[in-house]
């Protein structure tokens, strides 16, 4: 059993889960901290410039029409992060309320004929509902539960019915439930940003992906799991559309091929790991900004039209040269 639970803690589907819902919830937080430092320091940090930076040293070009764009602007965007951060906590927590809220209610509906709880080996109560669709769910973010319907049960053998189990016991264990609603709210108040639903679809079949891998990991067989889901996704189709989430064709032919072939690499998700990797870079180069020491302006007699200079480091210092054209300081 440790071996297992090692295997699965390691797994790079469960991991890649993981890392996506961490970087995506830094994404939002470091952009909004971004704006929020810009609003402050934004004039000064877009014209410093560091002779030890090649990247600040490119982007240099086009620091003096930031520069402007960000003065005429600088107290739009002081409202709008004024705006912002309490738009985006009252959004984020009445999102919470409202999840959490919904969710109840779906399971008092679906649970409301009647439950009966199953004898499966998990770690936690797995209760068989009355309903004539084919549904299986996890519930709960403290006292969490899995429910699957009688058809399910009538309709699938004991080891299918055992990898749908297994499937939603991953959802349990890696603890989607709150992941995603925390993650849903989180992009929720940031209608400015392109793709947010599509980030967020992303990161559900990421969750998939990883409770499949879960349950291979627990000894199921990924053939066997990947022919429950076509069979399940053929009973969805039938009882009506988005009867279960991840059940649609798109998200099917992903995880049979993730079981089967072990394709799983996603556009998406390289394009998200690589913008969060920007904004938090610019992040800590915007917090580390305020400590760099500004001189005075470059002289006119350097022969260049630089409006603004700084020397960072002892180095530079030291060598007594301007740190926009490297000659030497009078």
């Amino acid at each position: 059993m440790k071996r297992r639970r090692e295997k699965g803690r390691t797994d790079p589907i469960i991991q890649s889960e993981r890392f996506f819902a961490f970087v995506t919830g830094t994404l939002v937080l470091s952009f909004i901290a971004t704006l929020a430092v810009l609003s402050v320091h934004g004039e000064e940090l877009w014209r410093t410039v560091s002779s030890s930076s090649l990247v600040i040293h490119l982007c240099h070009a086009f620091s003096t029409a930031a520069t402007s764009l960000l003065t005429i602007l600088r107290s739009g965007i002081v409202l709008f992060v004024l705006f912002l951060v309490p738009f985006g906590l009252v959004g984020f927590f009445d999102g919470l309320a409202r999840g959490a809220f919904s969710a109840f209610s779906f399971t008092e509906k679906v649970t409301r004929k009647g439950r009966e709880r199953l004898d499966f080996p998990a770690s936690v109560p797995v209760f068989a509902v009355d309903s004539n669709h084919p549904i299986a769910f996890t519930a709960g973010i403290f006292r969490k539960r899995i429910f699957v319907s009688r058809k399910l049960v009538e309709t699938l053998t004991h080891n299918e019915l055992r990898c749908i189990l297994l499937h939603e016991e991953g959802h349990v264990r890696l603890n989607h439930t709150l992941k995603r609603l925390i993650l849903r709210n989180l992009l929720r108040p940031l209608l400015f940003i392109p793709g947010r639903k599509r980030i967020y679809r992303e990161y559900q079949i990421l969750t998939e992906l990883a409770a499949d891998r879960f349950a291979v990991t627990r000894g199921t067989d990924p053939i066997l799991l990947a022919e429950t889901l076509l069979k399940v996704a053929k009973m969805c189709r039938s009882a009506g559309p988005a009867v279960l989430p991840g059940f649609s064709g798109k998200e099917v032919s992903t995880r049979v091929a993730a079981l089967v072939e072990g394709r799983t690499r996603r556009k998406w998700v390289r394009g998200v790991f690589a913008c969060a990797a920007a904004s938090l870079a610019l992040l800590l180069s915007l917090a580390a900004a305020p400590t760099i020491t500004p001189a005075s302006n470059c002289l006119p007699g350097h022969g260049k039209s630089h409006s603004f200079m700084t020397v960072s480091f002892c180095a530079e210092i030291e060598c007594g040269k301007c740190s926009i054209c490297s000659l030497p300081l009078p």
